[in-house]
């Protein structure tokens, strides 16, 4: 789940459970606005797979965070990570210092992706 499907299912969430429980939103109101953000949703999807363009303003491209060893710290300040957040991210991936990895990417669902040095391993 990207960014954009996490807004859009806050906002569905909020839209049925306002028609649900406030009294001033008729059932019939609250489908058609549901029905409208569903059509945008797969719209916007259509022009996403139609349109590279398109594509690259809803999803964001992946990050290389790490080359080599070495940090890239004009990326991580961009996306608001630290250190200490990419050797957390080692940890889970087995791995015990900075110099074992090729490469930390951050994936544009948010994971990151760690490959490790081929001569290591």
């Amino acid at each position: 789940m990207n960014i954009f499907d996490l807004i859009l299912t806050i906002a569905i969430g909020s839209l049925l459970g306002r028609t649900i429980l406030a009294k001033d939103v008729a059932l019939d109101e609250g489908i058609a606005a549901l029905t409208v953000l569903v059509a945008m949703h797969f719209a916007l999807t259509y022009l996403s797979i139609a349109h590279p363009r398109v594509r690259h303003l809803i999803y964001p491209e992946p990050e290389l965070l790490v080359y080599k060893g070495e940090y890239l710290t004009n990326k991580m300040h961009r996306h608001y990570i630290v250190k200490d957040d990419i050797l957390e991210v080692l940890r889970h991936h087995g791995v015990a210092s900075i110099n074992e990895v090729d490469s930390v990417v951050l994936e544009n669902d948010g994971r990151f992706s760690v490959v490790i040095k081929k001569d290591i391993v």
